[in-house]
């Protein structure tokens, strides 16, 4: 399988890293392929054992694969992008709630392991603080952001991560705690704690398999890769109008419009607030909202769409935290001090 990366970039955006919970279900091959072509520098795993958790860190994608086949239900993935502590195997995680917070690759705990997704900038800084404050020894060895917050879980206990604004799991023989959730989705029953990797897309040449492109104005010329055709590329999409792939809602056999990654039927909802008109293709907004360009036209949309009356409200509909439906992420509710969910449509914990 050969691998292209998107050319954009998404500022303001934190590209530390990806989470994954396989409770419900366990990724598929492209969406692996993707979360380590987003973040390339290692991928973990933790698993239970009985009354044990075991995990493997410093891998590469073909290293993850079969894990991912062979772990069961529930287990954490993470894949990760160097930001603090550098791009070494041993600053992959996950990371065992423990004294000596030690760096092996392949272990097993009794206790919890720790995952994190985000950059926490006054890692150095905390560290040294507690260290010198309460004269701790430190344990030897590199480190990370993450590293430091495992190594508080295990002096100070699980409530000092409520103080840490990150994404963090603590995974044990007896559960998983999800720290700051507001966060998190669901994709088809995969618990993710971004979505930033389904922009790195992917082109599998053996079966002609096809990937939605996210960016809608690729500077590129693209040549639809069903084939030997050499028509351009439909919008944001790998294929040209006559050979769309079908809708991605679950039984529609509709073509594709636009270069989007659905039929004029089900086309996704406006991310407005409250709007639940059907999006121009190749837009986040409807007619109505399409942001206006720095010489005050509104974008020309792809195609027309017409909105729909009644848009399903279902997961392809509108993308939504995961912890407003989730009852994972729902029993973790008090940690998630950020979020107002009032803002969307009556969705109410």
């Amino acid at each position: 399988m050969s691998i292209l990366q998107a050319g954009f970039s998404l500022a303001g955006i934190a590209l530390g890293c990806v989470l994954v919970v396989a409770d419900k279900r366990k990724p598929t091959e492209i969406e692996l392929t993707k979360m380590a072509g987003q973040n390339p520098d290692g991928a973990g795993i933790a698993w239970r054992e009985g009354d044990t958790i075991r995990w493997r860190k410093g891998l590469t994608l073909e290293e993850i694969k079969p894990l991912n086949e062979q772990a069961p239900m529930p287990y954490v993935l993470h894949f990760r992008i160097g930001t603090c502590g550098g791009k070494i195997p041993e600053m992959t995680h996950p990371f065992p709630v423990e004294r000596e917070v030690g760096l092996s690759l392949d272990g097993s705990t009794k206790g919890s392991v720790l995952f994190h997704n985000g950059h926490w900038s006054p890692y150095k800084e905390r560290g040294l603080d507690h260290a010198i404050k309460n004269k701790v020894r430190v344990p030897a060895g590199k480190w990370s952001d993450t590293r430091v917050m495992a190594w508080l879980t295990h002096l100070h206990g699980p409530g000092i991560l409520e103080f840490i604004d990150e994404k963090v799991i603590l995974f044990s023989p007896t559960k998983i705690e999800i720290f700051h959730p507001d966060g998190w989705f669901r994709i088809q029953d995969l618990l993710v704690s971004n979505r930033i990797w389904e922009h790195f897309f992917v082109r599998d040449d053996n079966d002609e398999a096809w990937d939605y492109m996210y960016q809608p104005h690729n500077s590129h010329r693209q040549v639809c890769r069903l084939g030997n055709c050499t028509k351009d590329t439909l919008g944001a999409s790998w294929y040209c109008e006559e050979h769309q792939p079908p809708c991605r809602e679950k039984t529609c056999s509709q073509p594709r419009i636009g270069g989007t990654e659905y039929c004029r039927e089900h086309q996704l909802s406006c991310i407005a607030v409250l709007c639940q008109k059907a999006r121009e293709p190749g837009e986040m907004y409807c007619r109505s909202h399409v942001p206006v360009r720095s010489d005050n036209k509104k974008t020309e949309p792809l195609r027309l769409t017409a909105p729909r009356e009644n848009p399903a409200d279902d997961a392809h509909d509108r993308v939504l935290p995961a912890i407003l439906e989730d009852p994972v992420l729902q029993e973790q509710r008090k940690w998630a001090c950020s979020f107002n969910v009032k803002r969307l449509s009556g969705h109410v914990m």
